[in-house]
């Protein structure tokens, strides 16, 4: 009998799986977690944003005006990602998530960029390269944020990528569709402006002769497609020969002030009639400083470089003691640190591989380029790694490509590259080895602490905690860790003593300030409060309200109290809220506010006052109140701030938790996504 042929299976595209990973995760960690905006830089993108959608003609603002793109007294940045932003907030409202939605999109095409590019430079082990990009967890915590880099890291990624497939016979077009995507990716940081001449170099390098020349001139071309549009605007009717911002003018002068005092280096760009002199004392003094100062250069080369090759995870856990939820540091390690040092130590493989190939030279064109432009030129910051880790993580798996290829077994450059592979993790993560073993041994002596803590010992508990302390000298975790202990045990006197001595080792930490308020009060030490509240309010303008409110809220139990009064009592008591201005407290979109009653009874009567005052442009919204465990009601607020009231039963009230879910709203000049007002919630017995 004949048999029936059977249909195959079709697997699925490994871009689909790499873009459904993307996407998951940058959009579970957007909806999730809902974190506002906190760094100045994403307030100055979105506020151009808002002023283009706001404005009845904006193609006519854009074009002849500049405070949309502005940045300091007379700076201007690159204007794509602004542009880019204002089209969801005019068409969809001023509203922040379907911006931070398309964002979480943009990441998801550049890990799918990453994915193409690894599979031209390793085949289909490549792939890995749009998975790791996927989940790199800085790409994916940029999601949230309206900066720059999450426009200009796909586009780059696209770019490279049709640049290498044009290389491909009857590709040749795509050569100007690769410039002009790089184009626009100067047009969202201009970084890659430079390096439009490098990949028409590389493009007649790959053919050269005629053809070789033909493709040169098309990534020419189609570059100068995108960029050009803009400099004639500059032109016309900005009145300045500028390619396309002059904000790189002010980042060399700084970069490079290896002669100049602290004052000038900090102080110099707000000067009123200085920006015009840049463009033509800027390089002579920058040549001269670097004559008469080399050591400095060369520290600055050396700081730099190592700022951007340094385990960030590691670096924020064990040197700058950041206080975060021990899931966050996890993941840092791993997806960062680990994607980052697995990288960079099979970058020689890449290096040393015997067969180039065009797309190789490529990548590694742009990794020195970027690395120059960032290390000797400019400075490091570390969200500037979005347009180096993608590339990074494609030559790495090019470089473990390589070292899978039988036909290099034996030869010394793959026998160099596998020595080196331990090299930079023992350079970079080494050095964090020590303190790592000793907040280990802190963490062990801790535990004895909590334990004879739980017995009554309260001695014992103290001893433990010195002993803690002494194995990991220098730090101000042990006592840290000690001090949230103590409190939660309801021990606030001798938690403020460990806070104290917190702050002994490292006076810049802002947890003690943050804790103190809320710690003296339940000491009793009531003349005390009043200058410990003003001192945490001081520290949490500084270092943003939303964050600090958040900080405290993890480190403290829920205060015990029947009332609480905001701004005072705000510190352990409330989280999610902004002080735009004065000593008003608002929402964002979501908040919460948290006691434990003082007073036992069966049932209690919730009251909190709220209100939407100016500048809130809605006069009536409508927020829901969830207690947790308990009921739940809606409210229609007005202007003025007025009591709102809930029963609730006492079993919901160890601590009594309540969210507010008000609707967000947007305005120029305020913290972003603001919702009501809050200024006290209480609890008053029923029975």
């Amino acid at each position: 009998m004949r048999e029936t042929a059977q249909p195959r299976e079709r697997s699925i595209p490994w871009w689909v799986g790499v873009l459904a990973l993307a996407l998951a995760a940058r959009l579970a960690y957007l909806l999730v977690l809902r974190e506002p905006l906190l760094q100045g830089d994403q307030f100055g993108y979105l506020f151009g944003a808002l002023r283009i959608a706001a404005h009845e003609d904006p193609l006519g603002y854009v074009a002849r005006h500049e405070e949309w793109r502005s940045w300091g007294v007379r700076w201007t940045r690159a204007p794509l990602y602004p542009l880019f932003a204002s089209l969801p907030l005019r068409l969809l409202g001023p509203q922040l998530l379907p911006l931070q939605i398309l964002n979480a999109a943009l990441g998801a095409l550049a890990a799918l960029q990453a994915g193409a590019l690894g599979r031209r430079a390793a085949g289909r082990l490549g792939t890995w390269a749009g998975v790791a990009q996927a989940l790199y967890w800085p790409a994916i915590e940029l999601t949230p944020k309206t900066l720059s880099e999450n426009l200009h890291a796909p586009l780059l990624l696209a770019a490279l990528a049709a640049l290498a497939r044009s290389v491909e016979p009857e590709q040749l077009g795509r050569a100007a569709w690769g410039g002009f995507l790089l184009g626009l990716s100067a047009l969202a940081r201009t970084v890659s402006a430079a390096f439009v001449p490098l990949a028409a170099l590389w493009r007649y390098a790959v053919a050269g002769g005629r053809k070789g020349l033909l493709a040169a001139l098309l990534v020419g071309a189609g570059a100068g497609g995108a960029i050009l549009p803009w400099t004639l605007r500059n032109v016309w009717f900005g009145h300045q020969v500028v390619l396309i911002d002059n904000v790189g003018l002010f980042n060399l002068w700084k970069d490079n002030l290896y002669e100049a005092g602290p004052d000038l280096r900090e102080g110099w760009p707000f000067r009123r009639g200085r920006a015009q002199a840049v463009p033509q004392v800027a390089p002579r003094t920058i040549l001269r400083g670097i004559a008469a100062n080399p050591a400095a250069f060369a520290s600055k080369v050396w700081g730099n470089l190592g700022h951007l090759v340094r385990p960030e995870g590691l670096h924020l856990l064990l040197d700058e003691e950041h206080t975060q939820p021990a899931w966050r540091h996890a993941l840092a390690i791993v997806l960062d640190d680990g994607l980052l040092l697995v990288s960079l130590s099979l970058l020689p493989a890449f290096l040393l591989a015997r067969r180039g190939s065009a797309t190789r030279g490529l990548i590694l064109g742009w990794l020195g380029y970027y690395v120059f432009m960032l290390v000797v030129v400019f400075h490091v910051e570390i969200r500037y790694r979005s347009a180096f880790v993608p590339l990074l993580l494609v030559a790495a798996l090019g470089g473990a490509a390589a070292l899978a290829d039988r036909s290099q077994l034996g030869h010394p450059r793959r026998s160099i590259a596998v020595a080196l592979l331990a090299l930079p993790t023992l350079l970079l993560a080494a050095g964090y080895g020590n303190r790592a073993l000793c907040a280990l041994a802190a963490q062990r002596h801790l535990e004895d602490a909590r334990a004879a803590l739980a017995r009554g010992d309260r001695q014992g508990a103290a001893q433990a905690a010195a002993n803690a302390a002494s194995r990991d000298p220098g730090s101000a975790r042990p006592w840290l860790a000690y001090g949230a202990i103590l409190a939660r045990a309801g021990a606030f006197a001798d938690a403020i003593d460990a806070y104290e001595r917190a702050a002994q080792r490292r006076p810049d930490h802002p947890l003690p300030r943050l804790v103190m308020p809320q710690l003296l009060r339940a000491a009793g030490r009531e003349s005390e409060v009043p200058e410990a509240a003003r001192q945490a309010r001081l520290l949490a303008l500084r270092r943003g309200p939303w964050l600090a409110l958040d900080l405290a809220w993890r480190e403290l139990p829920a205060p015990r109290t029947d009332e609480v009064l905001l701004p005072d009592d705000e510190h352990g008591a409330a989280r999610g809220l902004h002080h735009p201005r004065g000593g008003t407290r608002w929402t964002g979109p979501r908040a919460w506010l948290r006691l434990e009653p003082r007073t036992l009874a069966s049932e209690y009567e919730l009251t909190l006052e709220l209100g939407s005052p100016d500048p809130a442009p809605l006069p009536d919204p409508t927020v829901e109140l969830r207690v947790a465990g308990g009921p739940s009601a809606r409210f229609v607020l007005g202007r003025a701030i007025r009591p709102y009231r809930l029963r609730v039963p006492a079993a919901v009230t160890r601590p009594l938790v309540v969210e507010i879910r008000a609707p967000a709203w947007l305005k120029i000049g305020l913290m972003a996504e603001l919702g009501v007002a809050v200024k006290r919630m209480a609890v008053a017995p029923l029975g």
